[in-house]
C-alpha cells in the first residue's frame, strides 16, 4: 500500500487537501505539494481482510502518579470533555438513528455519515479500511521516509481516505445537523499504545510526552538521544526535525490518547431537507466552506 505525501502546512491543514479538494484551502496556511509516494511503515499487511490474526497493540495505562493527579486532569481536560460529548441525532419528529448516508464533498471525495441507533457515528472517505495497530514503535498512517525530502514532509499527510473519524458532540436541532471532527482522532489507537515517558525531570516532574527532552538525530537514521528509533514512528510523534508540528498525542503520567483541541478543525455544517433522506450543506475548514451532498442508503 502506498500513500501520497503532502507539503508542510499550519497543523494539519494540507492533508485536507486530498478530501476536500483546493477550494476548502482558502482558509488555511501552506501549500499542497506533491513529494512522491512511500510504501506504509505499519504491519497491515492483510488488514482489508476479515480473515486477518494480526495480534493487535494492546494500550498502555501505567499507574498514574499521584503527586501528578492535578496536571494530569489539566492535560487530559480536552480529550475527556470530548469523550464525554454526546450525539444528538433525534429533533422532534425527525430522527437520524440507524441511517446511513453516502455522498460527496464538491471538488473532492466521496464520503460517508454513519450513525447507528445508539447514537454513535463514524464519518469516512472513500471505503472503509481497517488499520489495526500492529506495532507501536513503527509509524501510523504514515510512509516510511526513503529520502530527505521525504522526511521534510509531514506524516499526517497520509490519506484521509478509508480511516475513520469517530463522532462525538453531534447535535440536530431545528433541522440543522452540526458534526464536529477532529483531525488527530484516527490516531488515537496509536497513541493509546504508547508508553508516557518523562519529558525533563528537571523543569516539570509531571510533563509526559512520547520522547524525552534530549537530542534528536532526523537524517539517514532517525535518533533519540542514542536510541535508534524508526523514522516512521518519529514522523508520527509530529517531531520531524528543525520544524516540529503539533503532535498528535498527548500524555499524562499513566497513558497517551489524542491530542484533542477546544475546536474542531473541521466541521459539517449541513441542514436534513424536507425530503427525507437528503442532508446538503458545507464541510467548514478554518473559516472555508465546500459544499456536500449527503443522500440515504438502504444497506
Amino acid at each position: 500500500m502506498t500513500y501520497s505525501y503532502l507539503g508542510k502546512t499550519m497543523r494539519y491543514c494540507g492533508q485536507l487537501a486530498m478530501i476536500l479538494g483546493a477550494t476548502a484551502l482558502f482558509g488555511c496556511e501552506g501549500e499542497v505539494v506533491e513529494a512522491g509516494e512511500a510504501d506504509d511503515t505499519s504491519d497491515d499487511s492483510g488488514a482489508e481482510s476479515s480473515g486477518d490474526t494480526t495480534e493487535q497493540t494492546t494500550t498502555q495505562v501505567l499507574d498514574p502518579d499521584p503527586s501528578c493527579a492535578t496536571e494530569d486532569a489539566e492535560t487530559r481536560a480536552n480529550y475527556d470533555t470530548w469523550l464525554g460529548s454526546e450525539n444528538d441525532f433525534e429533533d422532534g419528529d425527525v430522527s437520524l438513528l440507524g441511517r446511513t448516508f453516502q455522498g460527496y464533498i464538491e471538488g473532492g471525495a466521496d464520503i460517508t455519515l454513519q450513525i447507528e441507533t445508539d447514537g454513535s457515528a463514524l464519518f469516512f472517505a472513500g471505503d472503509l479500511v481497517e488499520r489495526p495497530v500492529t506495532d507501536k514503535d513503527k509509524g501510523y498512517l504514515c510512509g516510511a521516509a526513503e529520502s530527505q525530502e521525504e522526511k521534510d514532509m509531514l506524516c499526517y499527510a497520509a490519506p484521509l481516505e478509508s480511516v475513520p473519524y469517530v463522532i462525538r458532540g453531534a447535535s440536530l436541532s431545528n433541522q440543522r445537523l452540526v458534526v464536529p471532527l477532529h483531525e488527530t482522532t484516527p490516531y488515537d489507537p496509536w497513541c493509546a499504545a504508547q508508553t508516557p515517558v518523562l519529558i525533563d525531570a528537571t523543569d516539570n516532574e509531571c510533563a509526559y510526552g512520547l520522547y524525552p527532552n534530549t537530542t534528536m538525530g532526523w537524517g539517514a537514521v532517525c535518533t533519540i538521544g542514542e536510541e535508534v528509533v524508526d523514522c516512521g514512528w518519529m514522523q508520527t510523534t509530529g517531531w520531524t526535525g528543525p520544524a516540529p508540528i503539533n503532535p498528535p498525542c498527548r500524555c499524562t503520567s499513566f497513558a497517551c490518547f489524542a491530542q484533542i483541541y477546544p475546536d474542531a478543525e473541521i466541521e459539517l455544517d449541513a441542514r436534513v431537507s424536507d425530503t427525507p433522506g437528503e442532508i446538503t450543506g458545507s464541510v467548514v475548514v478554518s473559516g472555508a466552506a465546500t459544499p456536500v451532498y449527503l443522500f440515504e442508503v438502504n444497506e
